[in-house]
């Protein structure tokens, strides 16, 4: 799960997911921004959350990005439209393929990646990961305009009979997904909603 700031995905994680299930969530300021709505969820051990505090990048070392008024960790050079103004802060940042590779799973069910402008980086840093287990996936492809057509690209030209959908969750550009789901698992909504 890359990105979490507020954790308001993680309800949901909670009721879809097996009870006892593991979820890793990747986010350069942890869990320390949870709500007070996410964090009994996380915190009520039905589901077994770990707390990854660094950014998810293309390699391992350190990131820069800014840390906006809300708290939240972002990539992006704008925000809304509007030109931010924040400082730059370094995070320790870490590919996602070193990261499985050094832990040691046997399987990865699912990658979510919202990630405030890091998508596409993340994404380069786990795609060895991605053809090795084809987990299901749910990638933000709208905090930058190119990543509406490249991270689909992206996806289409290294992970080959996986079935692909988009959706949007917004009047505007903002919440737009584009998911993947290897075609030996079936279609969406047998597995992904």
């Amino acid at each position: 799960n890359g990105g979490v700031f507020g954790g308001y995905e993680l309800p949901f994680l909670v009721t879809n997911l097996p009870v006892g299930a593991t979820v890793h969530n990747f986010d350069p300021l942890g869990h320390s921004h949870l709500t007070e709505y996410a964090r009994p969820w996380v915190e009520s051990g039905v589901i077994n959350f770990i707390d990854n505090a660094f950014a998810l990048d293309e390699k391992d070392g350190n990131i820069e990005m800014k840390v906006l008024n809300d708290g939240q960790v972002s990539k992006e050079n704008k925000v809304n439209d509007v030109e931010e103004q924040e400082e730059l802060t370094t995070f320790p940042a870490r590919t996602l393929d070193g990261f499985v590779e050094e832990t040691g799973f046997d399987r990865v069910d699912l990658i979510k990646f919202d990630l405030e402008g890091g998508d596409q980086n993340a994404i380069r840093g786990s795609l060895e990961t991605m053809k090795k287990y084809r987990p299901q996936l749910a990638l933000s492809i709208y905090h930058e305009a190119p990543d509406f057509w490249e991270i689909p690209n992206m996806m289409i030209d290294n992970l080959p009979d996986y079935n692909f959908y988009l959706d949007t969750y917004s009047f505007e550009r903002w919440e737009t997904i584009f998911y993947g789901v290897p075609k030996e698992l079936g279609s969406r909504t047998s597995n992904v909603q």
